[in-house]
């Protein structure tokens, strides 16, 4: 039987190894959320499965266990904060995505490794055919990529919630389990159960007060709670003492609150019913058990009742959301290489006439694009979140109305073009963003303070808040008028002026048109989509290998067009063998703008971009006019000549 395989000595900051360099713990996980990566000591043979176990998790944090292969030799590599960071032929699962050295190639994929729990197992796999599959609990949820290189090493990231693994030896009845672990720990005659409540009471405490600091830190408690939380503090240090003669009278029944199971739940910001790891078999029994379990139960209860009430984010959220400061701050991870996957939502649904404001703290100068803000029927603990909101559809009769640019989008398709006295692309750090949805069922939005008007009515109930960190937003926090801090006086931002073009003038400059004598031709940009070629002098463009590709042709004028100035092309060529066909419009953005990252269709660029398709018409990638005009896909070759 071949040598069960062990962790590299060479780690992330926060890895300790132990168990002969076979179990990886992340220290401070409850004040750390990275550099917890791991590979595996030698390269993994062909068709060899690479398996570990989830020994323990937190609850502090959003995101978890991220596994897959490199490969980079860990004996020359210099570790990055997380296993996406790693290049050179790393693909890594992470949630339901795959990525390939750190972007997304695969979005969904398999069981969400987020979701996993404690004694879950995933493991990798690359077969002799260069096939990477990823397994769950044993099961193999299907190839994930066909092109791995060799060798590679197995990587494991102990990310956000994961923070202790072993690598998983089938040959051990009990691997992981934690009985085991504490029955070989036991050197005095002590009753397992008893031991087992002691190791529970210890384990809570140490959550409890993670709890407690960052409801205290969020929430700014009045003295009154202090008060509470002394008392629950107070409280439960008692079941911190060690046990009195346990092992000299015989007694097996728990006889003092650290012999007993105290609480049958965690109670967390993030979830309020996760049951504690056996704690359905060491429930209290006696009636002073059950005094004991209710008097701590309603002191907490008490004391979680107000700072519960506040809105906060739901701990699902889109795969590259990172939640902090008590589940009121989002940020979306790796913001100069993925603009989306950034959607988050409330905890619990809006009260009618209840104000749900951010502000924006963060943004980047990346992406087109920015924030964007609404409301949703969709139960968050219930939705496969999708890349962007806009991207939700009509089903089950649920609803989702967003905020987007300068426009209003029901279901996705836009139902205001114009909306209020602010464009949300056009909002800085620092700005606030609220809605209202009143007991009439009539939205409202406010940008610092400011009501924008009707957005839309009928609007359905119940209602959770729904956050996209899409393009240039990355993090935003959910402001609380109550808190000392709240800005109540702050600069507002630039209205939207009333032509576009005006915010523009490198597009569009008035004033020095009026002052040509002599008008410049249009011309196409020589700048243009990876699979298209500008030619005859700048004149025509063209898709060389059409036959093979088809998309990335975009092509763009030279220079902006003039009002009432009209742009025209021809049809020269076209293929069969491709759906679909030519797509006009105009946008906002230059070719300097989208130089690094020239989209593969203009219907993907989600701001300022008006595009006609088909005998549709798209505005920022959501159809805004079903039926227009002819048909472009029924187009066909012009032989006229000039």
């Amino acid at each position: 039987m071949a040598a069960l395989p062990q962790f590299h000595s060479k780690t992330g900051s926060l890895i300790s190894l132990s168990n002969n360099n076979r179990t990886a713990q992340r220290n401070q996980p409850t004040q750390e959320f990275n550099n917890g990566v791991v590979l595996s000591a030698e390269p993994l043979r062909d068709n060899q499965l690479f398996e570990v176990k989830i020994v323990k998790k937190v609850n502090s944090w959003s995101g978890s266990i991220e596994i897959g292969i490199t490969t980079c030799n860990p004996d020359t590599l210099t570790l990055p904060l997380s296993a996406t960071g790693l290049r050179d032929g790393t693909w890594v699962m992470s949630g339901t995505s795959v990525l390939r050295d750190g972007h997304t190639a695969t979005e969904e994929y398999g069981r969400d490794l987020d979701q996993l729990k404690e004694g879950d197992r995933v493991g990798v796999m690359r077969n002799g055919q260069g096939e990477v599959h990823f397994y769950i609990n044993g099961r193999d949820q299907g190839v994930a990529t066909s092109s791995a290189q060799t060798p590679v090493w197995a990587v494991v990231d102990l990310y956000g919630k994961c923070s202790q693994v072993s690598i998983y030896d089938p040959g051990s009845p009990v691997m992981g389990n934690r009985i085991t672990q504490m029955s070989q720990n036991v050197s005095a005659p002590v009753p397992l159960t008893c031991q087992i409540a002691n190791d529970l009471a210890n384990e809570f405490l140490t959550e409890l007060s993670n709890q407690i600091a960052n409801d205290l830190a969020s929430a700014r408690q009045s003295n009154e709670v202090r008060e509470v939380v002394a008392a629950v503090v107070s409280s439960a240090s008692t079941m911190s003492e060690p046990p009195v003669s346990i092992a000299n009278t015989g007694n097996n029944s728990p006889n003092r609150p650290s012999e007993r199971s105290i609480f049958n739940e965690r109670l967390s910001p993030s979830s309020s019913n996760e049951r504690l790891p056996f704690a359905d078999r060491l429930s209290p029994n006696t009636p002073s058990e059950r005094m004991a379990y209710n008097e701590r139960l309603n002191i907490l209860s008490s004391m979680t009742s107000s700072t519960h009430n506040a809105l906060t984010f739901h701990e699902r959220c889109g795969s590259l959301i990172k939640l902090s400061n008590g589940l009121r701050t989002a940020e979306r991870r790796r913001p100069m290489e993925e603009f989306n996957n950034g959607v988050v939502m409330t905890s619990r649904p809006i009260r009618n006439d209840e104000l749900f404001e951010i502000r924006l703290d963060r943004l980047v100068d990346k992406w087109s694009g920015s924030i964007e803000v609404g409301i949703t029927t969709h139960n968050p603990a219930e939705l496969d979140f999708p890349a962007t909101m806009t991207n939700m559809r009509s089903r089950s009769g649920n609803r989702t109305i967003m905020m987007s640019g300068c426009g209003i989008l029901t279901n996705g398709k836009g139902t205001r073009r114009e909306y209020g006295q602010f464009n949300l692309d056009e909002l800085t750090e620092g700005d606030r963003i609220g809605l209202i949805r009143n007991s009439e069922g009539c939205l409202h939005y406010f940008i610092n303070g400011s009501d924008q008007g009707l957005a839309a009515s009928n609007c359905p109930s119940p209602v959770w808040g729904v956050v996209d960190l899409y393009g240039m937003a990355v993090k935003v926090t959910i402001l609380d008028r109550q808190d000392p801090s709240y800005p109540n006086n702050p600069p507002a931002p630039e209205r939207r002026a009333n032509s576009l073009f005006r915010h523009y003038p490198d597009l569009y400059d008035e004033e020095a048109l009026e002052e040509e004598d002599e008008v410049e031709k249009l011309t196409f940009h020589p700048k243009c989509g990876s699979h298209a070629a500008v030619i005859n002098h700048q004149r025509t463009a063209h898709r060389p290998n059409a036959i093979n590709d088809f998309n990335n042709g975009v092509v763009m004028t030279s220079r902006p067009l003039r009002p009432g100035e009209m742009f025209e092309v021809r049809l020269d060529k076209m293929v069969n063998k491709w759906a679909g066909s030519i797509e006009i419009g105009v946008t906002l953005h230059t070719t300097q703008s989208l130089e690094s990252s020239f989209p593969s269709t203009m219907t993907n660029i989600r701001s300022g971009t008006w595009m006609m398709t088909g005998n549709g018409v798209m505005h920022n990638g959501a159809t805004v006019v079903d039926e227009y005009g002819h048909n472009l896909d029924r187009l066909k070759v012009c032989w006229f000549q000039e």
